[in-house]
């Protein structure tokens, strides 16, 4: 599962530039802020976004849980729970 505060979203924006993919950092009422898979940050002002969807899969890549030895992955899950 996606803890809540992890699930990805996409914003496609109306000047016809490619869609941003990311985590939601926050949002105002002028604009949404994102920061993408490469952990770069993109300002999205509210009247350049034209959707903004939550996508149903994580930026985790897939399987990575089979990849790596238990306390590692214990690790990793403690370091996510302590972003919040």
């Amino acid at each position: 599962s996606i803890a809540r505060d992890f699930n990805t979203y996409e914003v496609k924006r109306k000047n016809g530039q490619s869609s941003l993919l990311g985590l939601i950092e926050s949002q105002t009422a002028s604009a949404v802020i994102l920061i993408d898979p490469a952990g770069q940050r993109h300002e999205v002002p509210r009247d350049q976004v034209a959707s903004l969807t939550e996508v149903p899969t994580s930026l985790m890549p897939p399987g990575l849980e089979h990849t790596l030895p238990p306390e590692e992955l214990r690790d990793l899950i403690a370091w996510l729970l302590s972003l919040k």
